[in-house]
């Protein structure tokens, strides 16, 4: 139990975004739903000849008399069933897209930060204990990522091998310079 609030403790940082995205994404699924629920009107009035084409009834709300109509959303001019019906349908899928849209990118941002967080954080950790410890800490890391820094796919470039090069001999001369308490990550 100690580790999951330790770990909830990093998402504070990010709560917001997180408890914006958890609702945004229960709107998106209430979307969903509703265009579900939208398949009534069209069976009922739209495809049906025999309609007169007044009202046009979602559901009945539970444990009352009232009955929630589609036309209650819309201007009143609008009075063909096929144009009411089609209107909510792309307003829905409308507001379901730019939902689903901001609700994934708050909740990447808030899963990103979040990791991000833990990263320095542990970097910052190992680099203290190292110190503590008199250690030498030589990281390895050819960060090669750059157009000219390769030939080809697979060859290296000279600006490349220089990089490479500039980076084993610094490893080396720490290593010379204090060979006992050297530790070399790659």
């Amino acid at each position: 139990m100690r580790r999951v609030t330790r770990l909830l403790g990093y998402v504070r940082p990010y709560s917001l975004q997180f408890f914006v995205s958890v609702l945004l994404m229960a709107a998106v699924g209430l979307l969903e739903a509703f265009r579900s629920l939208l398949l009534v009107p069209i069976i009922d009035k739209v495809l049906n000849p025999a309609s007169t084409g007044q009202g046009l009834k979602l559901f009945n709300v539970p444990g009352s008399q009232r009955v929630v109509d589609l036309q209650e959303f819309i201007p009143r001019y609008f009075h063909n069933p096929l144009t009411v019906v089609a209107l909510v349908l792309v307003a829905a899928t409308l507001v379901k897209g730019v939902c689903d849209y901001l609700g994934t990118y708050l909740v990447n941002y808030a899963g990103f930060g979040l990791i991000t967080d833990l990263r320095n954080k542990l970097y910052d950790r190992i680099l203290r204990r190292s110190i503590a410890a008199r250690l030498s800490i030589v990281e390895l890391r050819l960060v090669c990522d750059e157009d000219g820094d390769y030939a080809s796919e697979t060859l290296l470039s000279h600006a490349g091998v220089r990089k490479v090069a500039n980076v084993a001999r610094s490893a080396l001369y720490d290593i010379s310079r204090n060979p006992g308490r050297t530790r070399v990550y790659f």
